[in-house]
């Protein structure tokens, strides 16, 4: 049995419908929501924002500077050239 397709795969691209059918389909008008369905749609799906992350810690960010493969090629030179004490 074939499954049905998902409501919104059958529908157009927002960026390719009018502007009045998207208001439409978003339940608001020209001017906006009323103060009435702004109420209700931060009581149903709480406020616009995201949620804050914390920053990495200090020794994540160095650590990330010694990923990359460049960085372990230029620390074998160092040694190697520590080891054989030619300096430049």
């Amino acid at each position: 049995m074939a499954e049905k397709p998902a409501p919104e795969a059958a529908l157009p691209p927002w960026h390719s419908l009018e502007a009045p059918e998207v208001a439409e389909r978003l339940g608001t008008g020209r001017d906006g929501l009323s103060s009435a369905e702004s109420a209700a749609r931060l009581e149903r799906d709480g406020p616009n924002e995201l949620a804050a992350e914390h920053p990495p810690g200090w020794w994540v960010v160095l650590a990330r500077q010694f990923a990359g493969p460049l960085i372990f090629i230029l620390l074998v030179a160092t040694i190697i050239t520590l080891a054989l004490r030619e300096h430049i």
